[in-house]
């Protein structure tokens, strides 16, 4: 079956289209680079996220940009660029997170799921006031301790440690820059899945 040499014989690995021609920018070395996410509410809801890298040389910035995907920003990650701004950074670890966690939630289902990570992230966030306060919007969650609790904990506990781990050791934070970083980013997780922002705007 000559038509299979293709998947055995050096398939090769694929990359982003954009990661080509950022590729040389980056390994130029020429200015300052830095990367921002922009998400824009549309309604009640959001357009998809761009993801833009930025070049400054002397000033004079220059920009490109993609939707954003997982591979173009573990790209970015690859090369330790940081976000133009720890709110920013906030935003593009909340993308992360988004993705990273949807294995549990995709497992376990939606309910159980937010009980458990309620439950984690009052527990593991207890010293941020702005955690504590989107917790209170929302609610307890109370999940049931059962046969498949310390399996969904340990999910959710794996991904948000390769978010943490992440802006320690592909950014070079320092440890309460990254704590600060995290609990935003879990903040802007928390506030779209449980559409915190939209039941303000309704008045609910």
């Amino acid at each position: 079956m000559n038509g299979l040499k293709i998947f055995f014989e050096n398939p090769g690995e694929f990359k982003h289209p954009k990661e080509r021609a950022w590729t040389k920018l980056v390994q130029d070395g020429h200015g300052k680079l830095s990367c921002e996410v922009v998400r824009q509410r549309e309604g009640l809801g959001y357009r998809p996220a761009k993801i833009y890298l930025h070049s400054d040389v002397g000033g004079a910035i220059v920009s490109d940009h993609d939707d954003w995907d997982n591979e173009l920003n573990r790209f970015l990650l690859k090369y330790k660029i940081r976000a133009i701004s720890n709110e920013n950074e906030a935003v593009r670890y909340a993308l992360m997170l988004k993705a990273f966690l949807r294995r549990p939630e995709t497992r376990y289902g939606d309910g159980y799921f937010n009980a458990v990570l309620l439950e984690m992230v009052e527990k593991t966030f207890s010293e941020s006031e702005q955690l504590k306060s989107k917790l209170k919007e929302i609610g307890p969650g109370n999940p049931n301790h059962g046969r498949v609790y310390q399996d969904c904990v340990d999910m959710i506990k794996d991904a948000i440690a390769t978010c943490a781990l992440s802006l320690l050791n592909d950014l070079g934070y320092d440890r309460p820059a990254a704590e600060n970083i995290l609990a935003n980013a879990m903040g802007f997780y928390l506030d779209e899945r449980f559409s915190l922002e939209n039941k303000k705007r309704l008045g609910l």
